[in-house]
């Protein structure tokens, strides 16, 4: 419990950040993904990491009432920690990607 609420003011730091402007006074865009990758020793840890990340972020958008264009911004996949160099590629341009509003998964970028 004590790492959900660490993780949920995180993500509320985060819509914070794109709320107010001042991620596109920093950075120079208007356009953010937030994109999280989880490792893990086995192929069950680390989809139920990813699974259980992105049900906290619905959570925080939910009670903090943000309309359906903020699930586009977040991003959730998960792989093996010693594998993670080797799959560099297909985490840029293969569908591994949950998002808060899908069950299927999509791309990072598109």
């Amino acid at each position: 419990m004590e790492h959900g609420e660490k993780f949920k003011a995180h993500v509320k730091g985060r819509i914070e950040l794109i709320r107010s402007g001042k991620y596109k006074d920093t950075f120079g865009v208007p356009a953010v993904i937030v994109a999280y990758l989880t490792t893990g020793q086995t192929p069950e840890y680390r989809t139920t990491r990813m699974k259980t990340m992105n049900a906290w972020t619905r959570e925080v958008l939910a009670e903090s009432n943000r309309d359906a264009s903020w699930n586009s911004i977040f991003r959730f996949t998960a792989v093996e920690f010693d594998g993670l160099y080797d799959s560099i590629s297909s985490i840029f341009d293969q569908p591994v990607w949950l998002r808060p509003d899908t069950r299927e998964l999509v791309r990072l970028f598109g």
